[in-house]
């Protein structure tokens, strides 16, 4: 699994949009981790290429 750590600021709107581009990217949200008000990192995962 490769994970990234994204640190975000901004009020629903702005994690779902955060969470949006990193799909898009082939990353799935993992957990979301609340720091303080409007401060949170979501962590997202994504498979490993298997090799060939």
């Amino acid at each position: 699994m490769h994970y990234r750590f994204v640190e975000v600021e901004g009020e629903e709107d702005d994690l779902d949009r955060v969470a949006n581009e990193w799909r898009a990217k082939g990353y799935q949200l993992f957990q979301a981790v609340y720091k303080t008000t409007y401060r949170w990192v979501l962590i997202f995962e994504r498979e490993a290429k298997a090799s060939a």
